[in-house]
Formats: C-alpha cells, sequence, structure tokens
C-alpha cells in the first residue's frame, strides 16, 4: 500500500520506553518489474528531476537503469522563530520531586535548545530561538497546506549522566511568505505527552518567514518583519534571544498575600520524622519563606500568619504562572531536605470576585434601559404602598389556590387601566374566613410522644425527599408557560397598557407546621455541598519523589501530607496599611472540642466472608484516640443500620482529621477492613458554614417538656 509513496519516518533508540525521536525521513519506495523501472517516478511530485549516472551522450539510457539521484530546484528559504515562553505541570524527574527542564528543538536539519532551569515544574524560559537560512523544498503556495512540523522535546538535566526524557510536543509554524503583510503573532497552547500520557502543557508560538533573496547579497529578513535583530537575554556573549515585544506578554506588578496555617499528616523523609518543617512560596521567580516550626508534633500551626510578595504577571489570565508550594525540614548542620510540593494551576481564584466582575464590566459597553409596558417585581417584594394611578396585585397563596385580589388605591377612580386586563383566566370566589389564619395548621394527624424520637425524624426526612423530588418532576412537566387557559399564571401572561405603571406584592406562602421536625439530608457529602470547606482555609495535599508511571499512564502518587493556608490576589495599586487576608480570621491556637458523631447505616458493602455476606462493625479515629463497635456487630449484612452515637474530645491542630472504617468480624484470624472514610473536622469547624449547615427550620420543644413532665 506505501509503494510510490512519500513515507515520514520517525528514527528511535531500538528498546527505549520513552520513544525519544532522534531524526525524521522523508522516504519515496517503488517495487516492481525490471523493464519497469523507468516508471519508478511516476508518481513522484513534479518538482522532483531525476538525475541518472553519467553516461556517454551518445548513448541511450536503459530502460531498467534507475535514477541515482532526485534533483529540485523549486526550493525557498526560511527562517524560523521558536518562541518558547513557558512550560505548565511537567514530569518531575528528580528524587525530590522536582526537575531540571531544558527543551530541545528540532526542525528540518537543525536543532537547538534553550537555557537549564533547575528545580521547577513550571520553567518560564522566555526565549527566542533563530532558525536561520533554512531550505525547504517544494513550491511556497503548498507550505499553508503542508507545512513542516517543529518538534519539541523536553528533558531533564543531570549532572552526571545523559538527560531523561521528560515529554514531547508538536508545533506547526506560522508561515509567512515575502509577499504576505507581517502581523505579530499570538501564544498558543500545546499539550506534551510522554507515550501515551499527559505531561504538561507547552505556552509558545513558532513562526516560519520566507527570507528575501531577490538582492545579490545573502537572503535576509523582508522589512516588514520587526524586529529583525532581536534583543539578548542576559549577557551578550551567552548567544540567547528573548522574546520580542509584542509577543511577550506586557506585565503588570500584583501583591500576593499569603496566609500560613499550619502543616497536617507529614510523612517521614529518609526514615527521620519530619519536625522542623518550613514553607515556602515561589511564583513567577519571587519567594516567600515562612517561618520554620520549632515542633511539629506539639503544635503544627505557624504563629506568624500573614506574609506577602509583589510579583509581575501577565494582562492575560490564561497567561499567568502557577505557584509552586515547597515544603521543606531544616536538619543538623544547616542540611535542607524536601518533604513535598504542590502545584497551584490558576492562582487567580485566589482574587476577589469583585474585581473581575468590574473590569468586565469596564471592557463591556453599558447597557441603556428601555421602557416596558409589563411590570417589574423586585427580588425583594417589599409593598411601598400605591400612589394614585397605580394597580396593586395581592398574590398570595390559601389552601393551596392561587388567589389573586385586584383593586384600585385611593384616588383611582379615574384611572384608565382596565383591571380586568390584568388577568386572561377567570377568577374563584374565596370565602373571608379561608383568608384569616386562626391557628397553626398541621399537615396531618399529630402522632403519639413517644413516637417523636430520632428515629422518626430520620424516617420522615426521607420521605420528605422523595416526596419532594417526585413533586418537582410532576412540576416540571406539567408547568406550560404557553398555556393558553392560563393554568399557570405568571407575570408575563399580564395584559397592561403601557401608559400605567403597575406594582406587584407577593405576599411570601406560610407553610404549614409539620408534626414531626424533619431532618436536612443531603444526596453527596458535606464537602461537596460546601465546597469542601474552603470559604476562607485551603487544603492543598503535598507529594514527593519521582512517580511510578508507565507509557499507559498508570503511577503510585506519593502523599506525603497536606498544607494548609490561603492566598489572596489583587493590584499593587490597591495596597493598603493592612493586610486583606488576615480580616475576620480566628486565633491560630490550640483549642478543645467535643465532637458527636451520628453513624446511621452504611449500604453496598463489599462481601468479606465465604458466604458473600459481612459481619461489619465501626471503628473511630482521631489522632491517638480510638473507638469501635466490635461488640456489637452486625452478623452477615451487607446492609446494616448501626444506629450508634459517639463522642470524643479532640484538640485542634494535632487531632483534626477523623477516620471512619468498617471491619469485618472473624472469629478465626485477623479482621479484614472493608473499607474507610476521612473527614478534616478542623476545616469544618472553623468554616462559615457550620453556622448553618443543615440547621432544621422548626424544632419540637415542646418533646422533652412533656416527657419530664411524665417522668
Amino acid at each position: 500500500m506505501d509503494c510510490a509513496k512519500i513515507q515520514t519516518v520517525f528514527l528511535k533508540v531500538p528498546g527505549s520506553r520513552t520513544a525519544e525521536i532522534f531524526a525524521k525521513l522523508e522516504i519515496y519506495m517503488w517495487l516492481g518489474v525490471t523493464k519497469y523501472v523507468k516508471n519508478s517516478t511516476a508518481e513522484l511530485p513534479e518538482e522532483f528531476k531525476p538525475v541518472y549516472e553519467k553516461v556517454q551522450p551518445s548513448t541511450r539510457i536503459p530502460a531498467y537503469l534507475p535514477p541515482s539521484q532526485l534533483n529540485r530546484d523549486d526550493f525557498s528559504y526560511f527562517q524560523l522563530r521558536a518562541h518558547l515562553y513557558q512550560a505548565r505541570g511537567i514530569l518531575p524527574a528528580d528524587e525530590n520531586g522536582l526537575s531540571d527542564p531544558f527543551a530541545r528543538v528540532v526542525f528540518s536539519t537543525q536543532c537547538q535548545t534553550t537555557r537549564i532551569l533547575e528545580e521547577t515544574l513550571s520553567p518560564m524560559w522566555n526565549e527566542l530561538l533563530l532558525f536561520d537560512q533554512l531550505i525547504i523544498d517544494g513550491k511556497k503556495e503548498d507550505l499553508k497546506t503542508e507545512t513542516p512540523v517543529a518538534v519539541i522535546n523536553i528533558f531533564d538535566h543531570n549532572k552526571f549522566g545523559s538527560p531523561e526524557f521528560l515529554g514531547r510536543a508538536f508545533a506547526t509554524p506560522q508561515v509567512k511568505l515575502v509577499d504576505e503583510p507581517y502581523s505579530k503573532p499570538a501564544l498558543q497552547f500545546f499539550d506534551v505527552y510522554k507515550g501515551h500520557r499527559a505531561a504538561g502543557e507547552l505556552i509558545a508560538i513558532f513562526e516560519l518567514i520566507e527570507l528575501d533573496y531577490s538582492g545579490y547579497l545573502e537572503p535576509s529578513v523582508p522589512h516588514d518583519v520587526e524586529p529583525k535583530d532581536p534583543e539578548y537575554l542576559g549577557d551578550p556573549r551567552s548567544g540567547r534571544f528573548i522574546i520580542p515585544e509584542g509577543i511577550r506578554p506586557i506585565l503588570k506588578d500584583f501583591r500576593i498575600e499569603i496566609l500560613f496555617w499550619g502543616l497536617r499528616d507529614l510523612k517521614r523523609v529518609n526514615l527521620f520524622e519530619v519536625d522542623q518543617p518550613q514553607v515556602i512560596i515561589e511564583c513567577a521567580g519571587k519567594k516567600v519563606e515562612s517561618e520554620v516550626i520549632t515542633s511539629f508534633k506539639e503544635n503544627p500551626n505557624f504563629t506568624e500568619l500573614v506574609k506577602f510578595v509583589d510579583v509581575e504577571l501577565p494582562e492575560q489570565v490564561y497567561l499567568h504562572p502557577p505557584l509552586s508550594i515547597f515544603v521543606v525540614e531544616k536538619r543538623a548542620f544547616g542540611r535542607t531536605v524536601l518533604v513535598g510540593t504542590h502545584i497551584v494551576s490558576h492562582i487567580m481564584k485566589f482574587a476577589p470576585k469583585e474585581v473581575d466582575e468590574f473590569e468586565d464590566e469596564i471592557d463591556s459597553p453599558p447597557k441603556t434601559r428601555k421602557a416596558s409596558a409589563r411590570p417589574n417585581i423586585s427580588k425583594t417584594m417589599q409593598n411601598f404602598g400605591a400612589a394614585a394611578g397605580h394597580t396593586v396585585i395581592n398574590i398570595g397563596a390559601v389552601a393551596g389556590k392561587t388567589v389573586i385580589n385586584i383593586g384600585a388605591a385611593a384616588g383611582d377612580l379615574g384611572s384608565k387601566a382596565n383591571p380586568l386586563k390584568l388577568v386572561k383566566a377567570p377568577l374563584k370566589k374565596i370565602p373571608i374566613d379561608k383568608l384569616i389564619p386562626t391557628k397553626e395548621e398541621f399537615e396531618e394527624e399529630k402522632p403519639e410522644i413517644e413516637e417523636l424520637d430520632w428515629w422518626s425524624k430520620y424516617y420522615e426526612s426521607l420521605k420528605e425527599m422523595s416526596t419532594q423530588s417526585f413533586s418537582d418532576e410532576e412540576d416540571a412537566d406539567n408547568d406550560d408557560p404557553n398555556d393558553p387557559e392560563g393554568g399557570n399564571l405568571n407575570v408575563a401572561s399580564l395584559d397592561v397598557d403601557a401608559d400605567d405603571e403597575v406594582i406587584v406584592e407577593v405576599e411570601p406562602v406560610r407553610p404549614k407546621r409539620k408534626l414531626i421536625a424533619t431532618l436536612k439530608i443531603y444526596n453527596s457529602e458535606l464537602e461537596n455541598e460546601f465546597d469542601n470547606f474552603e470559604d476562607w482555609l485551603c487544603i492543598f495535599p503535598l507529594h514527593r519523589g519521582k512517580p511510578n508511571d508507565d507509557e499507559n499512564g498508570n503511577e503510585e502518587d506519593k502523599f506525603v501530607g497536606k498544607y494548609k493556608g490561603s492566598f489572596y490576589v489583587y493590584r499593587a495599586e490597591e495596597v493598603g496599611a493592612e493586610h486583606k487576608i488576615s480580616q475576620g480570621i480566628p486565633r491560630n491556637r490550640p483549642i478543645k472540642v467535643l465532637v458527636r458523631i451520628y453513624i446511621v447505616k452504611a449500604t453496598n458493602l463489599t462481601p468479606a466472608d465465604p458466604n458473600g455476606k459481612a459481619d461489619p462493625y465501626l471503628v473511630i479515629t482521631i489522632g491517638q484516640q480510638r473507638k469501635d463497635t466490635k461488640e456489637r456487630y452486625i452478623p452477615k449484612q451487607l446492609n446494616p443500620v448501626f444506629g450508634e452515637v459517639l463522642e470524643l474530645t479532640i484538640s485542634f491542630p494535632m487531632e483534626s482529621e477523623l477516620s471512619i472504617s468498617i471491619f469485618d468480624h472473624d472469629l478465626v484470624g485477623s479482621d479484614d477492613l472493608i473499607g474507610e472514610t476521612k473527614i478534616d473536622l478542623e476545616n469544618r469547624f472553623y468554616s462559615k458554614h457550620r453556622a448553618n449547615c443543615g440547621v432544621a427550620s422548626q424544632y419540637d420543644t415542646y418533646v422533652q417538656a412533656e416527657l419530664a413532665s411524665q417522668v
């Protein structure tokens, strides 16, 4: 199938797992009978001219003689400009969890490399590589559709040994011919892969510029291309160039305030426990160091909470560099070892939201309001009264019916508005006694006092959830705003004259008092419902070391602990006398709290016994404290109902993570772990959501009083 076709072949090292590309070949092969060898070049493009071995002029070329080489007179001189700005999220290659990356760009017959940046996973090279006087065969018009591809290989530099391959990206340059106008390109994103596994992204742009060789001198850059002579990057003797202005992002001054709260669950490093850790924050080449915790076991929190750093960030948010968190430990003789790292990809998520909204309003043109004949309903639904010439509409719910009282305010006898035009559907008369609430209405018959226990509330809450979900589905099916019969009355269906202003007052619906004060049951973890309780205190997992991975992307994350803190990013001109991030932050000191754990049930447990069942029981662990229900294990059950309440007194920050495990009870041998979950209690305690997380709208206070009187 590949006979008489030009094929591209990439040369790799035999047996290499990384499949590093060292060269690229374009091969044309033909296989056929010898007497048809003269037709072997028939499928080549027209610009290829076969050249035969030198023979006597009078000698006729034999029909079976293949050409010795191919010649092309149609070629052009080009210059490739490789603007390599930054790489993000590259793979760690060293034991400290970092890399010393550099990039190698291969194009045509040339190869160039960037400078080496040490100990980073987000190198910002900001470098321009020039490939000058490249000879590219073929028609210039075909380069627009068949542009040669540039190969970018990223390596980790090793002081001893060969560089280690980290990933590869392919880029198609933007072609600019001599007779075309020049415009500066914008940076683009290119995915980096190591085998089949994603290995980061590259921010760069590649230009393929045709050189002007119309004169008698050597081919040169066209006159409209700027700059003709790029600026040097640092020392001119290094021969490295910086990305030109217009392509290089415009930088602005920002301030990053850092909240150092504490470290949690740090693992051993080189068989030694971590005792004096320190946090280092790095962004855009600037670093901030926290204080050194004197004794991690006694108090893993920081005493100096807030520090800041001023950095220069691009105007474009998508070009912002990531923020790196390094946790190190100070050891004897001045040695420093890395404990773990974390990369924050998008630092602007820590910027105030009102700033982004204000910038959007500035960029967008102001919106003008137009007069409308339809009534405007305020979200607050406040009633300010009705003046002369206004129509007042009161909407309320009584006995499950929609009531609309339409009347004219004082002094409105001469109004032109016709109230009957406001409603398309006929109204029903409702007795006045239905409008006046006499006493609290209960939904159903009042239960006995002894039935009002916690389980009654729980099962009533489940029933309420299922009823509500069914009602929502039914309302969604029946809701038709275009119903001509007026079954669903809304403001849009009211027909009002344009000359009249209408004030609509919506009275809130009074819910009936429920006989049983139900609970709020969530469909998932509270962390999912309340954004991990990270409203002001965030958790950053730390990892260390070189991951064990293969080309299929399987890896083992080396989790070594957690860093707790936060960031606040804002423009430098907004800097004030006080830190913005410290406003409303509680004192960072040890505190004792009481933890009460309600464990209702478990569902769909994994079988642990040969009979396909399990004998589950609970194990609660916080720090060094442990409680279990082994004596009350539930035999032969995969959906056990525990109904357990356990209490523990703990101290923050030393004991902050709750572990709930389910074990299978065995008479012989050790018990098997079925599963476990971990909950960060510290973030739940300090979160602003704790004050209203699952708070009931109704409480049965009279139940305890009546029970006490009976006793």
